[in-house]
C-alpha cells in the first residue's frame, strides 16, 4: 500500500495496541504507531513514481512529532522532561537502537529486513525504550504494515534472513484497494482518537 496509507492505519493501530490512558500516552502511542508504519518502507528508493508520496508521508511523520512537541510545551505535560532526565539514559539507548535498525533497514532490498518479524521486534524494542506507549504503538504500526502489504502481489521476507517470501497476491498497491483502506484508516483514526481523547476530556 502506499505511504498514507500505512501512516493513516498504523496511527490508528498503535493508540488500539497501546490503550493509553492519559494525554502524554495518546500523543506517544499515536506518534509511535505512525512511525512504526512509516519506517517499515525506509528502504524505498527505486521507483520515482512513488517518490511524492513517500515525501508526504515522511512529511506527515515530522508534522506529527512537532505536533507532539508543541502540545507537550503548551499543555506542559512532561513529555520532554521525562525523556531528558528521569529516562535519558532509556530514551538515548531507543534511539540509537532505532537509529541502527532503520540504517541497516535502509540499505536492505525491498520488503525484505524492513518488513520482518525481525525488524518489528527491534524497533519495538528500540520504541518501549523510549516509553511504553511509543513501543506498543510501533509495534501496532509495524504490524498494520506488514498485514496490509501482506495483501500485496510482492512477496514478503517475514522470516528474514531466511529468503521465502509470503503474499496472497489479492491487491495492488496504488490502486483501489489503497484508497478503501486510506478511508478505512482515516476513519478509524477519528473513532480511536474520540474513544481515548472522551475520558480525558470529560474529566477536565
Amino acid at each position: 500500500m502506499m505511504g498514507r496509507t500505512h501512516i493513516a492505519v498504523g496511527f490508528a493501530a498503535g493508540l488500539a495496541l497501546a490503550s493509553p490512558h492519559t494525554l502524554s500516552g495518546i500523543l506517544l502511542s499515536a506518534l509511535g504507531g505512525a512511525a512504526g508504519a512509516v519506517l517499515c518502507d525506509i528502504e524505498m528508493r527505486e521507483k520515482a513514481t512513488r517518490q511524492d508520496d513517500r515525501l508526504l508521508t515522511r512529511g506527515l511523520l515530522v508534522l506529527l512529532i512537532l505536533l507532539v512537541l508543541i502540545l507537550d510545551s503548551a499543555l506542559s505535560l512532561g513529555i520532554g522532561e521525562m525523556l531528558l532526565t528521569q529516562r535519558a539514559a532509556d530514551a538515548a539507548l531507543g534511539l540509537l537502537i532505532l537509529t541502527l535498525t532503520a540504517v541497516k533497514g535502509r540499505f536492505s532490498p525491498h520488503r525484505g529486513f524492513t518488513h520482518s518479524l525481525l525488524y518489528t521486534l527491534l524497533i519495538t524494542f528500540g520504541g518501549w525504550c523510549i516509553s511504553r506507549e511509543t513501543g506498543l504503538g510501533m509495534l501496532g504500526g509495524a504490524l498494520s504494515h506488514l498485514l496490509l502489504d501482506l495483501t500485496n502481489k510482492k512477496p514478503l521476507q517475514l522470516l528474514w534472513p531466511l529468503k521465502k517470501g509470503f503474499c496472497l497476491k489479492w491487491f495492488l498497491s496504488n490502486r483501489l484497494a489503497n484508497r478503501v483502506f486510506l478511508f478505512l484508516g482515516l476513519a478509524a483514526d477519528v473513532l480511536a482518537l474520540s474513544w481515548y481523547l472522551g475520558p480525558i476530556l470529560h474529566v477536565l
